[in-house]
Protein backbone atom coordinates (compact mmCIF):
# COMPACT_ATOMS: atom_id res chain seq x y z
CA UNK A 1 0.00 0.00 0.00
CA UNK A 2 3.07 2.56 0.61
CA UNK A 3 3.38 2.81 -3.21
CA UNK A 4 0.36 3.23 -4.29
CA UNK A 5 0.58 6.76 -6.75
CA UNK A 6 -2.55 8.53 -7.35
CA UNK A 7 -0.73 10.83 -9.97
CA UNK A 8 2.16 10.86 -12.62
CA UNK A 9 5.66 12.14 -11.23
CA UNK A 10 6.54 13.50 -14.39
CA UNK A 11 3.40 16.21 -14.77
CA UNK A 12 3.53 17.65 -10.97
CA UNK A 13 1.95 20.86 -10.65
CA UNK A 14 4.63 22.79 -8.78
CA UNK A 15 1.78 25.06 -7.13
CA UNK A 16 -0.34 22.49 -6.09
CA UNK A 17 0.66 21.35 -2.73
CA UNK A 18 -2.07 18.11 -3.07
CA UNK A 19 -0.83 17.63 -6.36
CA UNK A 20 0.49 14.00 -6.02
CA UNK A 21 -3.17 13.37 -4.46
CA UNK A 22 -5.02 16.34 -6.87
CA UNK A 23 -5.58 13.03 -8.98
CA UNK A 24 -7.22 11.00 -6.13
CA UNK A 25 -9.62 13.66 -5.04
CA UNK A 26 -10.92 15.51 -8.13
CA UNK A 27 -12.33 11.55 -8.53
CA UNK A 28 -13.98 11.45 -4.99
CA UNK A 29 -15.02 15.11 -5.70
CA UNK A 30 -17.21 14.22 -8.64
CA UNK A 31 -18.22 10.99 -6.99
CA UNK A 32 -19.44 13.20 -4.09
CA UNK A 33 -21.42 15.15 -7.02
CA UNK A 34 -23.07 12.70 -8.80
CA UNK A 35 -24.27 11.03 -5.18
CA UNK A 36 -25.43 13.86 -3.47
CA UNK A 37 -28.87 13.96 -2.86
CA UNK A 38 -30.90 17.63 -4.33
CA UNK A 39 -31.68 19.44 -1.13
CA UNK A 40 -32.51 22.67 -0.89
CA UNK A 41 -30.38 23.64 2.45
CA UNK A 42 -25.97 23.77 2.40
CA UNK A 43 -23.62 24.27 4.93
CA UNK A 44 -20.57 25.61 4.39
CA UNK A 45 -17.78 25.10 7.27
CA UNK A 46 -14.34 24.09 7.85
CA UNK A 47 -13.28 21.01 8.96
CA UNK A 48 -9.66 19.32 10.41
CA UNK A 49 -8.90 15.58 8.89
CA UNK A 50 -6.45 14.83 11.85
CA UNK A 51 -3.06 14.12 10.41
CA UNK A 52 0.42 14.18 12.35
CA UNK A 53 3.08 13.82 9.87
CA UNK A 54 4.96 16.08 7.73
CA UNK A 55 3.51 17.89 5.03
CA UNK A 56 2.99 22.05 3.86
CA UNK A 57 -0.37 21.96 4.10
CA UNK A 58 -0.71 20.61 7.19
CA UNK A 59 -2.23 23.29 9.64
CA UNK A 60 -2.16 24.05 13.51
CA UNK A 61 -5.19 25.43 15.04
CA UNK A 62 -5.49 25.85 18.96
CA UNK A 63 -8.56 25.48 20.82
CA UNK A 64 -10.44 23.06 18.85
CA UNK A 65 -10.49 19.64 19.19
CA UNK A 66 -8.38 17.97 16.16
CA UNK A 67 -5.58 20.70 16.49
CA UNK A 68 -3.19 19.16 13.52
CA UNK A 69 -4.02 17.97 10.17
CA UNK A 70 -5.45 19.05 6.61
CA UNK A 71 -7.42 21.65 7.07
CA UNK A 72 -10.79 21.40 4.61
CA UNK A 73 -12.97 23.77 3.28
CA UNK A 74 -16.71 21.64 3.47
CA UNK A 75 -20.24 21.76 1.44
CA UNK A 76 -22.68 19.57 3.07
CA UNK A 77 -26.53 18.79 2.74
CA UNK A 78 -28.38 19.04 5.71
CA UNK A 79 -28.27 15.47 6.37
CA UNK A 80 -24.29 15.67 6.89
CA UNK A 81 -23.98 14.40 3.34
CA UNK A 82 -20.53 15.47 2.04
CA UNK A 83 -21.34 17.62 -1.03
CA UNK A 84 -18.11 19.13 -2.36
CA UNK A 85 -14.72 19.93 -0.16
CA UNK A 86 -11.15 21.32 -0.35
CA UNK A 87 -8.17 21.63 0.92
CA UNK A 88 -6.81 24.85 2.82
CA UNK A 89 -3.20 25.26 0.98
CA UNK A 90 -2.84 28.82 1.93
CA UNK A 91 -3.62 29.75 -1.90
CA UNK A 92 -5.83 27.20 -3.68
CA UNK A 93 -4.67 26.72 -7.64
CA UNK A 94 -7.62 27.32 -9.73
CA UNK A 95 -9.44 29.44 -7.41
CA UNK A 96 -10.89 32.58 -9.05
CA UNK A 97 -8.93 35.27 -7.96
CA UNK A 98 -11.61 37.86 -8.02
CA UNK A 99 -13.71 35.98 -5.46
CA UNK A 100 -11.16 36.07 -3.57
CA UNK A 101 -10.30 39.52 -3.63
CA UNK A 102 -14.32 40.91 -3.29
CA UNK A 103 -14.96 38.19 -0.45
CA UNK A 104 -11.98 36.52 1.14
CA UNK A 105 -9.45 33.91 0.64
CA UNK A 106 -12.62 31.89 3.37
CA UNK A 107 -15.53 32.38 1.37
CA UNK A 108 -13.61 31.92 -2.27
CA UNK A 109 -13.63 28.47 -2.24
CA UNK A 110 -17.32 28.32 -1.49
CA UNK A 111 -18.18 30.02 -4.58
CA UNK A 112 -16.53 27.78 -6.45
CA UNK A 113 -18.09 24.82 -4.99
CA UNK A 114 -21.40 26.07 -5.69
CA UNK A 115 -20.29 26.50 -9.92
CA UNK A 116 -19.37 22.96 -9.45
CA UNK A 117 -22.92 21.81 -8.12
CA UNK A 118 -24.78 19.37 -10.96
CA UNK A 119 -27.27 21.89 -12.57
CA UNK A 120 -30.18 20.12 -11.55
CA UNK A 121 -29.54 21.20 -8.10
CA UNK A 122 -27.98 24.71 -9.31
CA UNK A 123 -31.61 25.89 -10.36
CA UNK A 124 -33.11 25.09 -6.85
CA UNK A 125 -33.77 28.09 -4.75
CA UNK A 126 -30.70 26.95 -2.61
CA UNK A 127 -30.01 28.15 0.98
CA UNK A 128 -26.36 28.44 2.54
CA UNK A 129 -25.46 28.53 6.16
CA UNK A 130 -22.38 29.51 7.72
CA UNK A 131 -20.61 31.06 10.26
CA UNK A 132 -19.38 34.18 10.91
CA UNK A 133 -16.12 33.54 9.55
CA UNK A 134 -17.95 33.60 6.12
CA UNK A 135 -20.63 35.91 6.02
CA UNK A 136 -20.43 39.65 5.04
CA UNK A 137 -22.55 41.85 2.74
CA UNK A 138 -20.78 41.85 -0.37
CA UNK A 139 -21.24 37.92 -0.11
CA UNK A 140 -25.07 37.80 0.62
CA UNK A 141 -25.37 40.15 -1.87
CA UNK A 142 -24.01 38.11 -4.04
CA UNK A 143 -25.73 34.85 -3.40
CA UNK A 144 -29.24 37.34 -3.28
CA UNK A 145 -28.16 38.23 -7.14
CA UNK A 146 -27.41 34.48 -7.74
CA UNK A 147 -30.90 33.52 -7.14
CA UNK A 148 -29.78 32.19 -3.69
CA UNK A 149 -30.21 32.90 -0.14
CA UNK A 150 -27.41 33.31 2.86
CA UNK A 151 -27.71 32.62 6.57
CA UNK A 152 -24.89 33.67 8.86
CA UNK A 153 -23.69 35.56 11.99
CA UNK A 154 -22.36 39.36 10.81
CA UNK A 155 -18.89 40.31 12.73
CA UNK A 156 -19.40 43.85 13.42
CA UNK A 157 -16.34 44.83 11.93
CA UNK A 158 -17.93 43.66 8.66
CA UNK A 159 -20.59 46.00 8.43
CA UNK A 160 -19.95 49.36 6.47
CA UNK A 161 -20.23 52.28 8.00
CA UNK A 162 -23.56 53.25 6.72
CA UNK A 163 -25.13 50.38 7.59
CA UNK A 164 -28.72 51.28 9.61
CA UNK A 165 -27.95 48.37 12.59
CA UNK A 166 -27.06 49.56 15.69
CA UNK A 167 -23.69 48.83 17.37
CA UNK A 168 -23.27 45.90 19.45
CA UNK A 169 -22.33 48.11 22.67
CA UNK A 170 -25.65 50.09 21.86
CA UNK A 171 -27.73 47.34 21.84
CA UNK A 172 -26.00 45.95 24.99
CA UNK A 173 -27.28 49.08 26.91
CA UNK A 174 -30.67 49.08 25.40
CA UNK A 175 -31.22 45.25 26.42
CA UNK A 176 -29.95 46.17 29.97
CA UNK A 177 -32.30 49.11 30.44
CA UNK A 178 -35.02 46.70 29.03
CA UNK A 179 -34.18 43.79 31.48
CA UNK A 180 -34.45 46.94 34.52
CA UNK A 181 -37.16 48.10 33.89
CA UNK A 182 -38.79 44.11 33.41
CA UNK A 183 -37.50 43.38 36.97
CA UNK A 184 -38.52 46.97 38.57
CA UNK A 185 -42.01 45.63 36.87
CA UNK A 186 -42.36 42.38 38.37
Amino acid sequence: MRFIHASDNNSLDKNDKMTKLRPLMNNLKQKFLDHTPIEQHLTYDESMIEYFGRHGCKQCIRNKPIRFGYKCWCLNNSSGYLTNLEVYQGSIPGTNTEDEQNFGKATAPMLSMIRELPETMRRQNLQFFFDNLFTGIPLLVHLKNMGYGGTGTLRQNRLPKECPIAKVDTMKKELGALMNSLVKVT
